[in-house]
C-alpha cells in the first residue's frame, strides 16, 4: 500500500499560522501512534496536516447537521474547567 502523501502546491502555498492548543497526554499518544501507523514515517508537517484535515472534517460534519437542525448548539462552559 502507497501512503506517500500527495498534496497541491497550493496547499503548500497557502498562508498557515500557528495555532497553540493543549492536548491531554492520551490524546497526544493517539494522535502520534495514528499518524506513523497511517504513514509509516515521521516526516515535519503531518500532525499538523492530519489537525488540519480532522477539523476541516469536523466543520463540515458540524454545518451539515445545522442545517438539517435548526437547534441551537448547546454551550460549554469553559469557566467550569478554571482551577
Amino acid at each position: 500500500m502507497n501512503n506517500d502523501i500527495i498534496i497541491s502546491k497550493s496547499i503548500l502555498k497557502s498562508k498557515k499560522v500557528p495555532l497553540l492548543v493543549y492536548l491531554s497526554d492520551d490524546v497526544d499518544e493517539k494522535l502520534r501512534k495514528h499518524i506513523a501507523l497511517k504513514y509509516q514515517k515521521v516526516e515535519k508537517g503531518l500532525i499538523s496536516f492530519e489537525v488540519e484535515n480532522a477539523i476541516k472534517n469536523y466543520i463540515s460534519v458540524y454545518n451539515k447537521q445545522q442545517s438539517t437542525q435548526k437547534s441551537t448548539p448547546p454551550k460549554f462552559n469553559f469557566s467550569s474547567l478554571a482551577n
